[in-house]
């Protein structure tokens, strides 16, 4: 199996369909042992004009199985992704998540991203998303 079938296989998330392997794209798989643990899949992106010459770093998913979160995987993850980012000279790194995802959101504060509230309705329900970045050097 592949890894991305492997990934698939070893959970009930959809993530694995956000793999891509282009210069474009950054896809990693937390591994212990032989089974997949979590995945970060980033994106490399030019913002719409007028500042499309600013390139930034966008993360489509981030996950962590529950048995091994707060255990530094997410961290990690994301420093590779940092990393990348650093080394493809993007302005940024942003994400999205939402008020749901409280441990996706402390690892965010702790790792020195800003927020920026958007609110919206689910199905009646007055939501919480935040859009989360951080410049780079």
């Amino acid at each position: 199996l592949d890894l991305k079938g492997k990934y698939a296989a070893a959970t009930e998330s959809n993530a694995h369909n956000f793999i891509v392997l282009d210069d474009n794209h950054y896809s990693i798989i937390a591994m212990k042992s032989d089974e997949p643990i979590g995945l970060i899949v980033a994106k490399k992106r030019a913002l719409p004009d007028p500042l499309s010459d600013v390139v930034e770093v966008f993360i489509d998913v981030i996950e962590v199985d529950q048995q091994y979160q707060r255990r530094g995987v997410g961290t990690e993850l994301m420093r590779h992704v940092n990393e990348w980012a650093v080394q493809i000279e993007a302005s940024q790194v942003r994400a999205w998540s939402e008020e749901i995802r409280t441990d996706a959101l402390l690892m965010w504060r702790k790792m020195g991203f800003t927020f920026s509230t958007l609110t919206f309705k689910q199905e009646e329900t007055k939501r919480h998303g935040f859009y989360v970045a951080r410049t780079l050097p």
